[in-house]
């Protein structure tokens, strides 16, 4: 799929007693440091958002839910188009606090039932389709307003609001929120994971 980043190789020897995945070049690196390098224009914000829910479907049509979605999961090409890489990854994690938690905005795109999964009456963190959508309505989020979820926040804070069911402040952004992407969000952050 044009939307997911083919992963070339493993590399076990580059830093002692971890397994890298390695992936092909992106010149344009995240989707965040893409927005930087050419700056922001609403279309194509939105155009980036569709763009990863389009390889976001692909995954969940072959069964396989992301895991660790984040901006930094996001990356573009030269094309300037989304390739969503490390997907699947976090389901070989222990724990939601995984090393891919360590990366900055990452928790703050987690959802609710993988932050603690004891809230679902479930014994363990499992990545589902439905945890895919919260973190897209929070990527989504950071992709049009540049801003990080829940940006008034600390950290701590921030899981809170999570755990509590809470969504972003649309006023929080200096960039107007078109309403049909405001109502996707929305649906995207719903607290039960069956209504996503």
């Amino acid at each position: 799929h044009r939307h997911i980043c083919r992963m070339v190789g493993v590399d076990r020897k580059s830093l002692t007693g971890l397994t890298c995945v390695v992936l092909p070049w992106m010149s344009y690196g995240s989707v965040m440091q893409y927005m930087t390098k050419v700056g922001w224009f609403s279309q194509d914000a939105i155009r980036l958002i569709y763009q990863v829910v389009s390889g976001l479907a692909y995954l969940h049509e072959k069964g396989v839910s992301h895991g660790d979605l984040h901006v930094g999961r996001i990356l573009v090409d030269v094309a300037r188009d989304v390739r969503l890489a490390d997907f699947g990854l976090a389901n070989f994690a222990d724990s939601a606090m995984s090393c891919s938690s360590a990366l900055p905005g990452a928790t703050r795109c987690m959802a609710p039932e993988i932050i603690d999964p004891t809230l679902f009456q479930l014994q363990r963190v499992r990545h589902t389709p439905a945890s895919d959508m919260y973190s897209f309505g929070q990527v989504s989020w950071q992709i049009y307003t540049g801003e990080i979820p829940f940006p008034d926040l600390a950290i701590c804070q921030a899981i809170l609001a999570i755990l509590e069911g809470k969504g972003q402040e649309r006023s929080l952004s200096g960039r107007d929120v078109p309403d049909a992407l405001w109502d996707v969000m929305e649906a995207c952050w719903h607290f039960e994971p069956s209504r996503r």
